[in-house]
């Protein structure tokens, strides 16, 4: 569901009206070649547009999500992250994160432009495997994240990886 708001009523995801409910908003902008907010995966319960180049995505609580970062100053890039984040009720203990209230828990955070890269990849090739990114299991962020930081060779997740997991789970 996309609501359109004028901008003078929301500013951005930063505005104290946007936490009444329980829900974690992230703060999306494309301004090319300049700022690049944007989520790679994650089913928002519900997307503001604040204006032509802004929109806050709103997340119930336990969802996760990939929130991507670029942010450019004349052709070099100063800014390249991604954050898996896991959103929070506002009455949990959570992580404080740029652009996103209140905050979340952290599975993976990178922000080396080769990390973030090989980051994405990974992301691609699990989604082409089959299995929802929605779905994988927060230790496996956990593990990747500790993997590139590490310079080792990253364990892909896969379907067969999933079902096992969520047998395990049972």
């Amino acid at each position: 569901m996309t609501k359109l708001y004028p901008s003078l009523i929301y500013q951005s995801a930063l505005d104290p009206r946007f936490l009444v409910d329980n829900l974690t908003h992230v703060e999306l902008v494309l301004r090319p070649k300049k700022i690049e907010q944007w989520l790679r995966f994650g089913k928002p319960f519900e997307i503001t547009q604040i204006d032509k180049k802004r929109q806050v995505a709103s997340f119930k609580p336990y969802k996760t999500f990939a929130f991507v970062r670029f942010a450019s100053k004349d052709k070099d890039r100063v800014i390249h992250r991604i954050d898996i984040v896991k959103s929070t009720r506002h009455d949990d203990n959570y992580q404080t994160l740029p652009f996103v209230r209140p905050g979340g828990f952290i599975l993976l955070s990178l922000n080396t432009v080769e990390s973030v890269d090989h980051a994405l990849r990974i992301i691609d090739l699990i989604e082409q495997g089959g299995v929802p990114l929605t779905d994988v299991p927060a230790w496996y962020w956990n593990d990747l994240e500790s993997g590139l930081r590490g310079n080792f060779k990253p364990y892909i997740y896969t379907l067969d990886d999933h079902r096992s997991w969520l047998k395990d789970k049972q």
